[in-house]
């Protein structure tokens, strides 16, 4: 359980990272708050992936064969937003970022319970709800402007 927690929040991380990547190259006004939610997205990623690498050493537990279901619905939103030019409304996902900031809160929660070190991850609650107040103000003022 522990691991395929930590696998699905590094692939989602991953994923958006990638979406906000792509965001900032083509919405300019834009793109250094979108790049920072991106780069902070892949850091958070890199955080979970340490924490996973630490969980194995501990349990010597595998990661082969993870399925993320519970991530589906909002990776497919996330992948399916392939018109980067468009409607930049459309493309930013709020809903992700709460998602992630409770996501990180469980495995607080989990993790320390283990004995883990869990002192980044207390950031990443930080930061999604950075991202959560930088987009909706993007998004305030991409509504504002049509």
């Amino acid at each position: 359980m522990h691991c395929q927690l930590l696998t699905c929040g590094i692939q989602l991380e991953r994923i958006i990272a990638a979406h906000y990547f792509r965001l900032a190259e083509v919405h300019g006004e834009y793109s250094e708050v979108l790049r920072r939610i991106a780069e902070d997205s892949a850091r958070h990623a890199e955080i979970y992936s340490r924490l996973l690498g630490s969980l194995r050493r501990l349990r010597g537990l595998s990661v082969e064969g993870v399925y993320c279901g519970w991530t589906r619905p909002h990776v497919i939103n996330v992948i399916r937003a392939g018109d980067y030019g468009g409607d930049l409304g459309r493309l930013i996902f709020i809903a992700e970022e709460v998602m992630m900031r409770v996501y990180a809160k469980l495995v607080i929660e989990t993790c320390s319970k283990l004995g883990l070190d869990i002192k980044e991850v207390r950031g990443i609650v930080k930061d999604e709800e950075v991202h959560e107040e930088l987009l909706k103000n993007i998004l305030s003022n991409v509504t504002a402007t049509h």
